[in-house]
């Protein structure tokens, strides 16, 4: 899966410096062509493989009830989980970003993990109207992207 990587509205291309520190926006999906009702998205993990990811779902109808429900996996370039330090951690820009913490729970011989966002990689779901030209027309139509927000990076000087 091909990211994009935004940096204060402009496209960022490698391991350079960042100016002023600016966040990170990553475009995770792209959802077309689909409007995204009462969206969710929270990181996942596999402790024994050490890897992370993003899972995605909302609601395709405008009812909370309405039963039909999209949801997927996405996997996130340099996101995985580090076991050591029970954290999920995103690698952009060559810089380590925590993006969410995780708590280990035990009952009646079962384990769990409870995840806590940080705060420092925002996920959210948009929907936009864009242009479609089919070669005849151009029309309006909804396409929905869930994007993350990485903040907490810092600049290089």
């Amino acid at each position: 899966m091909l990211l994009r990587i935004a940096v204060a509205g402009g496209l960022f291309l490698g391991a350079g410096a960042l100016a002023h520190a600016a966040p990170v926006t990553i475009e995770l999906a792209r959802h077309d062509p689909l409007r995204a009702y009462y969206p969710a998205a929270r990181f996942e993990i596999n402790p024994a493989l050490g890897r992370a990811w993003v899972a995605v779902s909302f609601d395709l109808m405008p009812h909370p009830n309405g039963g039909h429900v999209h949801a997927e996996r996405v996997q996130v370039e340099g996101l995985f989980f580090d076991p050591e330090h029970m954290a999920v951690i995103l690698n952009v820009a060559d810089q380590h970003v925590t993006c969410a913490t995780v708590r280990e729970q035990r009952f009646l011989g079962l384990t769990s993990h409870r995840i806590s966002a940080t705060g420092n990689c925002r996920i959210e779901t948009v929907t936009t109207r864009e242009p479609v030209d089919n070669g005849f027309f151009v029309n309006m139509r909804e396409v929905s992207r869930t994007l993350l927000h990485v903040d907490g990076l810092q600049s290089e000087g």
